[in-house]
């Protein structure tokens, strides 16, 4: 070569062979020498994790916009290798933390708080086929159960569904963001939520209450004597009022349309109260 050959590894175990910083024409020279074989080691770019779209990979975006964030739900993940010969999983580990004296008395002592309930875990493959589980951590049975097993919850508004979820029974109800109704605000869904998914379908239907504004029962968008000459007309009986001005008439929300809510009315529009509240 002219030059000498300076090793910088000796390798034995799976073949007879040395390596040394050269040039590249040296591979040339090498390959022809009977019995030698020469290559230039690869290189290969290191690669970083890449994580700001991974959300979208798995389609979380979706789920955000159906206000499910997985907030309560346990994730099992499961990995298929271990690097064996790690301390962790060590018959006789040189360091040890902890013991199972210790760890078993904390245990009894708080075992309403260590014990979660029900898991429920999906298994997958790359061919698409899934399996579902589910796991008392309680007693540690592992059930198999199937995607039948799930329950419809459904949540309508205006007649239309909304959002509609399937889950096992024991999960954890997904209850999605308000919905919305032009000139109306939600109220609340007009059944009791519960925490778990009952062994039963369950259908809440959103109410609605009509935006009104205290104080401006005549509804030109104005708060002023206008309104409160209406409310004492209809306190003398001289007026009726329809359902949504006795609401806006009512600013002390005492249940009645008198003079103590023109008063009221009176006070707001000379700037003496700062606002009416229902």
């Amino acid at each position: 070569f002219g030059h000498a050959l300076l090793n910088t590894e000796n390798y034995t175990l799976l073949f007879n062979g040395f390596s040394y910083d050269g040039t590249a024409g040296d591979v040339d020279v090498i390959n022809r020498i009977k019995g030698m074989r020469a290559f230039v080691t690869p290189s290969f770019e290191q690669l970083q994790p890449c994580t700001y779209e991974s959300a979208s990979l798995v389609g979380a975006p979706f789920m955000w916009d159906e206000d499910y964030s997985g907030k309560n739900t346990v994730i099992a993940v499961l990995d298929t290798g271990i690097r064996a010969s790690h301390e962790a999983f060590s018959v006789n580990p040189p360091y040890v933390k902890y013991t199972k004296e210790p760890f078993s008395e904390k245990t009894a002592q708080n075992s309403s708080y260590l014990h979660c309930g029900t898991v429920y875990l999906m298994v997958g493959d790359y061919a698409g086929n899934t399996a579902f589980y589910r796991i008392n951590t309680g007693t540690d049975e592992i059930q198999p159960i199937n995607e039948s097993d799930k329950y419809t919850l459904r949540y309508m508004a205006d007649d239309k569904v909304y959002a509609e979820y399937r889950l096992f029974e024991g999960e954890a109800m997904i209850i999605p963001k308000n919905p919305e109704k032009e000139g109306y605000e939600f109220s609340h869904w007009d059944i009791e939520i519960p925490e778990k998914m009952p062994a039963h379908d369950i259908t809440a239907y959103a109410v609605f209450v009509q935006n009104i504004t205290a104080g401006d029962v005549n509804g030109d968008g104005k708060i002023n004597t206008a309104d409160a000459v209406f409310v004492l007309k209809y306190a003398a009986g001289m007026i009726q009022l329809d359902e949504k001005q006795l609401t806006a008439g009512d600013c002390n929300r005492d249940g009645k349309i008198n003079t103590a809510d023109a008063v009221l009315i009176l006070k707001y529009a000379a700037g003496m109260i700062a606002s009416l509240r229902h």
